[in-house]
């Protein structure tokens, strides 16, 4: 008996008896990341029944408001007592019958990832003041981010010791890989790599780290003594006592003008700044005709004092009761020793609990002693781009278990390495129907070529190279295309490079002289990717801090190193290929254990499984094996 099970509590029925619900275990394709791990199914049609309406809602009835039918449910398949599939279900459509479709875990893990790029991680947790005390504490940090040694132009002549301004962050694949799963409710497992990705932007700035919002938790009363007039904006009194609850400040830019007397918050403008502003004021008033007041975003100084109008709301005039206000001020440079706040122009009115003020999007420059948002000094790359790197870097499919919501890279290496606990099939293979043998996949070509980012001719090295760092894996195969790129990393290749008169380090090209301020760099670098390592040579001191005797460094990887390292096995194999295509008869029981990570033995041989197609859940047969000898 089959059954499938929504959200771990309700049992979906109405199956027609012809139907057959089949699962296909995914193709492990190269260069693309869902199917590194995917499972999915053929569309399941079920009946309208009450059970199943109170499960999925009634998506054909044009006056649902349930968003069930749009929901992305748990879902496990069980054949008897053997689970065979977990995963998610998802509603496809609905006419005479419900359509289903279920997905792996990794597809569904992928999905909700969407589009999310590495700033928009939430790092807060690493904030910090950019001094030479907390360059000198992170110099050699093995855990989330650290202050490596880099040569970013300008360390030449003789070593001394440099500026904490010199130095960048770099924060590790680690903690970017496991925030993207956890921000999801996921947990990356037994990942331990030291890959990193260094600062390699031209101007170092806070834009998410200006973000801020400011609430009243409360009420606060104030305007100017009525007098029938709508005032001029010259008379606007501030809030005082107003914004006493900060529900998001990254970088510190909350200003309590009033001292540790009361909280009177406001949004302080640093130098180079541009902010965007939005207020929203819910207000209760009692205005007669010809009384009224504008709701405003304004300036104040230090004391809490105005100095300049930025936006205002329309007129509120003869009116009784309650309303809401948005204002916006877009641009507002900065201005020393100012800050923004709103405030009134006009007759007494109340804000209400909720009244908030916001800087929605912004950009300032980070100088020596600032914060640094560590999430603004990283790429605008998709964290599912990350992902995909790193699989092919280390050549690894991407497990996902749905159940405890965890995944793992397991390199090809190691699943060649487990032939000794293969999966045994050699009994359930049906010979009746011949083994199909194919000697080549065409997804490749005699060479395949793994490539970096193009750099910039800024950079000596990329200028005297543009093929810096590439390489290929090749597969002696004439029947093949010549050539073809199968993966293009969005990191630049880097080099070490000589820097001062005897040292070398890695090298990101920012200055292109080395006499160049470290806040005016006049070179845009290609983002790059870097393992770090932990050495005593090569120490660059940090001014005003105590004495560094080991530091990060970083050594920057060509694809020939890392195919050396991770794709040995995996040429070897191509270069002996054998692609077969046999019946197999899997059981429950086999689906149920089915693990892509360790080979299976069957026709003499260990087989790398490459896709399990249409296993019928339902129905009695034989299902289609494609696996690669090892």
């Amino acid at each position: 008996m089959i059954e499938i099970i929504i959200n771990r509590s309700y049992k979906l029925d109405g199956f027609k008896p012809s139907e057959v619900i089949a699962l296909t275990f995914a193709e492990a394709k190269f260069n693309n990341l869902v199917t590194r791990g995917g499972t999915f199914s053929n569309k399941i049609k079920l009946g309208k029944t009450v059970n199943n309406r109170q499960v999925l809602g009634f998506p054909e009835d044009n006056r649902e408001t349930s968003s069930r039918p749009y929901t992305r449910f748990e879902c496990e398949i069980k054949i008897g007592r053997n689970p065979v599939f977990y995963g998610v279900v998802i509603l496809e459509l609905t006419q005479d019958f419900y359509e289903l479709r279920v997905f792996s875990g990794l597809a569904d893990f992928f999905k909700l990832l969407n589009n999310k790029t590495l700033p928009e991680l939430d790092l807060s947790d690493l904030n910090h003041n950019w001094t030479a005390a907390n360059v000198r504490s992170a110099t050699n940090s093995s855990t989330d981010y650290c202050y490596p040694a880099i040569n970013y132009g300008r360390w030449t002549g003789i070593k001394a010791s440099r500026a904490n301004t010199d130095f960048f962050p770099a924060v590790y694949f680690k903690r970017l890989l496991e925030s993207s799963a956890t921000e999801l409710g996921w947990t990356l497992n037994n990942y331990s790599e030291t890959q990193s990705i260094p600062f390699s932007k031209q101007s170092i700035e806070n834009e998410r780290g200006c973000l801020f919002e400011i609430s009243i938790n409360g009420s606060w009363t104030g305007g100017i003594t009525p007098t029938g007039i709508l005032p001029i904006y010259t008379n606007t009194t501030i809030n005082i006592d107003a914004f006493n609850t900060i529900v998001s400040d990254p970088t510190d830019h909350v200003y309590n003008y009033s001292g540790t007397a009361d909280l009177d918050y406001s949004y302080k403008l640093r130098e180079g700044g541009v902010y965007d502003f939005e207020a929203t004021i819910y207000y209760d008033v009692n205005y007669p005709p010809t009384f009224g007041a504008y709701f405003c975003i304004i300036l104040v100084d230090n004391s809490g004092a105005y100095q300049k109008l930025l936006a205002a709301s329309e007129p509120v005039t003869n009116f009784v009761g309650t309303g809401t206000a948005i204002i916006k001020a877009f641009g507002v440079p900065y201005e020393a020793n100012r800050n923004v706040t709103i405030g009134i122009a006009g007759n007494t009115a109340t804000f209400t609990t909720g009244t908030k003020l916001k800087c929605t999007s912004g950009k300032e420059p980070i100088v020596n002693g600032n914060i640094i948002n560590i999430a603004d000094t990283l790429p605008k790359i998709k964290c599912k781009d990350l992902f995909l790197f790193e699989a092919v870097r280390q050549n690894a499919l991407i497990v996902a278990d749905p159940i405890t919501k965890t995944l793992e890279f397991v390199t090809f290496d190691t699943i060649a390495d487990r032939w000794g606990a293969a999966r045994d099939w050699t009994d359930k293979v049906d010979l009746t129907i011949k083994p199909k043998y194919e000697y080549r996949l065409t997804d490749y070509a005699q060479v395949n070529e793994l490539r970096w980012k193009d750099g910039t001719d800024e950079d000596v090295a990329y200028k005297a190279n543009n093929e810096l760092g590439n390489s290929s894996f090749d597969i002696d195969d004439r029947g093949l295309d010549d050539t073809k790129v199968e993966y293009t990393a969005p990191f630049a290749a880097s080099v070490r490079r000589s820097s001062f008169t005897d040292n070398t380090h890695a090298y990101i090209p920012r200055y292109s002289d080395s006499s160049i301020a470290y806040d005016a760099p006049d070179i845009n670098p290609v983002v790059r990717a870097m393992p770090l390592v932990s050495s005593t040579d090569n120490l660059v001191q940090i001014t005003s801090a105590s004495a560094v005797t080991d530091q990060m460094q970083g050594f920057p990887e060509t694809w020939a190193e890392i195919k050396a390292d991770n794709y040995t096995s995996f040429e070897a194999m191509l270069n002996r290929l054998k692609l077969v295509t046999v019946q197999v008869n899997l059981t429950a029981e086999d689906i149920a254990s089915l693990d892509f990570t360790y080979p299976v033995k069957m026709l003499g041989n260990y087989w790398f499984l490459q896709e399990v197609k249409q296993w019928k859940a339902n129905k009695a047969g034989t299902t289609t094996v494609k696996a690669i000898r090892l």
